[in-house]
């Protein structure tokens, strides 16, 4: 049958059926799965994350299993014995240290457990002691966290979702909780409950736990729920305009049946965070008091009970106060890795998290971070675990080969721009390593006067520096504040001689332009590549000198329609413009390069300094780029490689 040009007739014969291969590319070849098996997953990769996760598991169960078999009673005065009189050789045994009993025993041939930690000032083997110290402290850490997330959550759920006059009293006397002093408040509550709590619990199933743990549960139910009832109103104010909110309340679902199915499902991660960083504070929190002498009674093993009851012979028996101390250390250490674990994995949440107002409430008022700062996002994947995974094999192919500090920021916050460095040198024919160790490059810590931390970092990073340079290879960075700080800061402020590497460390813009004035490499670019771009020259590259290096490989685009901003700062200087005292001036001193760059209608901003860019994007509301990933974006990476074969 002929068919019309303009006819709607299909012809059968023009559509064949799917071949088995074709029918095996459109199967779905990974399995659906849920934010939080997700999370997990990336977890497990997160091998420091895990291996702490798994650390906090092994010391709970710990604390759990060994009171079973371990020959020692927490309460057991081993030199008390019934019908004898007192024997002191038991008091402040060393580790593995018997008494004169226990030694007349051994010689008789009989076997004596060792007291691998010692004893304390009345006998008491001390190992039992910090392992029931352990089980107290992670169950009142556990349990308060539990009665903070119960109380936050209602009170931050009616607040958000009722809002008006409930919420403006609620927050009200939030306002007012938090303007008390913490630490005094804790005091009085703990001194206060101790006595009218007794007669109170007498006769009642809360008076096994006694009145020091209750009144310590209570002064968490008081005082610190503050933070996640803020944390939850804000992002139940997020969601309650949402379209499935509104349905649900259009269909005359009651508020408590919205908030139960709706909301608080959706601030579930939040939430799962939020309690788990309040465990390590509570833990604290309780140690605190335990050793002002508020908190949990000397009769019930507690850390900072022991620490308290220690200090007193501390030059003489100095391992009975460090041993609990250790154990706070290492279960604080272990909370704080898996944090950090979460921080990646979970970086959505952290994301959303750092942008709610009352976060930002409590940073402005604790950490002195001004509420008007963004802080820059956290990629889902670092930088370093993608190189690992998916480039550092592919490494080996180049004969010629540079090294790169990538620095916190490519690492945690902009991994692109590390990748799009990765792409660039690849096609140019150039191998990339990581550093052997690498460390933050200090100019924080030297801004905020942390000076001996800085130099240890700087001390690590200039030995793998060696390292590279050793084999033949440059040092390249990606941060003009990073590449500042390695050459010139690490001699001139913490006296460190880098005169055999400095020469080394360049950014990676003055070695790409290098290679191409030398005619050793050559780019090729697409030519549907256009854009209005300005330049900002941030005050290192001004020190250093090397404006020129990003600016003529910017001009080298086609279709790049390039501006040079006036050179001026933008302000902020590190971290200078996040603290509250000095925003003001920091806005102050970048206002008239904020107006040229809203003036010039270009399209983006280049620089090479990612504070930089932040003091723009949140004041001149314009998107700021790295030279580096400029290029890499405008970059034909096949003709290049043709090019430089």
């Amino acid at each position: 049958m002929k068919k019309k040009i303009f006819s709607m007739h299909v012809d059968v014969d023009d559509f064949l059926p799917a071949s088995e291969e074709e029918k095996a590319y459109m199967v779905k070849m990974r399995p659906s799965t849920t934010f939080f098996k997700d999370g997990m997953k990336r977890l497990m990769k997160n091998y420091v994350a895990a291996t702490s996760m798994f650390l906090i598991i092994i010391i709970a169960l710990s604390s759990i299993i060994i009171p079973f078999f371990w020959p020692y009673k927490y309460d057991k005065m081993l030199g008390n014995t019934p019908g004898k009189p007192m024997d002191p050789s038991y008091n402040n045994l060393a580790p593995f240290e018997y008494s004169t009993s226990e030694q007349k025993k051994i010689e008789a041939g009989e076997k004596v457990f060792p007291h691998i930690f010692g004893t304390d000032a009345q006998g008491r083997d001390y190992f039992i002691r910090i392992v029931y110290g352990t089980r107290i402290s992670l169950a009142v850490g556990f349990f308060a966290s539990i009665i903070v997330l119960i109380i936050g959550l209602t009170i931050g759920s009616v607040a958000g979702y009722i809002g008006g006059k409930v919420d403006i009293v609620i927050m009200r006397i939030v306002d007012i909780i938090y303007s008390l002093p913490d630490t005094l408040m804790v005091i009085l509550l703990g001194s206060v409950m101790k006595v009218t709590l007794g007669p109170l619990l007498e006769g009642t199933i809360l008076e096994k736990l006694g009145t020091n743990m209750v009144s310590l549960f209570l002064i968490f139910a008081l005082l610190y729920w503050c933070s996640m009832a803020r944390l939850i109103r804000g992002q139940i104010l997020s969601l309650r305009e949402q379209e499935y909110v509104l349905a649900a309340r259009a269909t005359g679902a009651k508020a408590g049946w919205v908030i139960r199915k709706h909301l608080l499902p959706n601030c579930i991660s939040v939430v799962i965070i939020s309690t788990a960083l309040q465990i390590p504070n509570a833990i604290f929190t309780e140690s605190f008091l335990s050793f002002l002498g508020v908190g949990l009674p000397s009769s019930v093993p507690n850390w900072g009970a022991e620490i308290s009851m220690a200090q007193g012979a501390f030059m003489i028996y100095p391992m009975n106060v460090l041993y609990p101390m250790i154990a706070i250390a290492i279960t604080t250490f272990g909370f704080s890795m898996l944090g950090d674990g979460l921080a990646t994995t979970m970086a959505p949440v952290v994301n959303f998290t750092l942008g709610l107002s009352p976060v930002k409430a409590v940073m402005d008022g604790v950490l002195g971070v001004d509420h008007h700062r963004t802080f820059p996002k956290y990629a889902g994947q670092k930088f370093e675990t993608w190189f690992k995974r998916h480039a550092a094999s592919k490494q080996t192919e180049f004969d010629k080969k540079v090294s790169y500090f990538h620095g916190c920021y490519a690492n945690y916050n902009n991994p692109k721009l590390a990748k799009d460095l990765v792409k660039i040198l690849n096609a140019a024919g150039y191998g990339v390593n990581l550093l052997e160790k690498e460390k933050c490059c200090g100019v924080a810590l030297i801004s905020n006067g942390f000076k001996d931390q800085a130099q240890s970092q700087a001390e690590l990073n200039l030995s793998s520096i060696r390292k590279a340079v050793g084999r033949g290879e440059p040092v390249l960075t990606t941060s003009s504040t990073c590449t500042f700080t390695m050459r010139d800061e690490y001699e001139h402020i913490l006296g460190l001689d880098n005169s055999d590497v400095r020469d080394s460390i360049m950014l990676a813009t003055k070695f790409l332009y290098t290679l191409i004035d030398e005619g050793r490499i050559s780019l090729a670019f697409k030519e549907d590549y256009k854009k209005r771009i300005a330049y900002h020259t941030p005050c290192h590259m001004e020190k250093l000198g090397w404006a020129v290096y990003s600016t003529s490989l910017l001009r080298m685009i086609p279709g790049v329609d390039f501006l040079m901003l006036d050179s001026q700062c933008c302000g902020i200087a590190g971290t200078y413009g996040f603290k509250k005292e000095h925003y003001q001036d920091s806005q102050k001193i970048g206002e008239s390069l904020f107006r040229q760059i809203q003036d010039s209608n270009v399209d983006l901003v280049a620089t090479d300094c990612e504070t930089c860019k932040w003091q723009i994007e949140m004041s001149a509301g314009v998107t700021v780029e790295n030279p580096i990933s400029i290029i890499a974006d405008a970059l034909d990476v096949e003709a290049t490689m043709k090019l430089n074969r």
